[in-house]
């Protein structure tokens, strides 16, 4: 009984695209395609970083906002 459920439920996940009315990417405005684009070639290229690299390099600034936050300083995003 549950494998037969199972089986539908993955079933249903794979027919969805084909259900699908439009393409996405034709909904989203030309400069987030743009984006997209200069993502995968950023990508393509090897210019990509870790979380943990990101994490590590912006640690200090990540630890410091609550404590400037609580003194009214707040980080402007970077």
């Amino acid at each position: 009984m549950q494998d037969s459920y199972l089986l539908d439920l993955i079933q249903n996940i794979i027919d969805i695209p084909s259900r699908s009315q439009s393409d996405w990417w034709k909904s989203i405005s030309k400069e987030e395609q743009a984006s997209i684009n200069r993502g995968l070639t950023d990508l393509s290229e090897g210019k990509i970083f870790s979380h943990d690299q990101i994490m590590n390099k912006y640690e200090k600034y990540l630890n410091d906002a609550p404590r400037l936050k609580s003194r009214g300083i707040w980080l402007k995003q970077f």
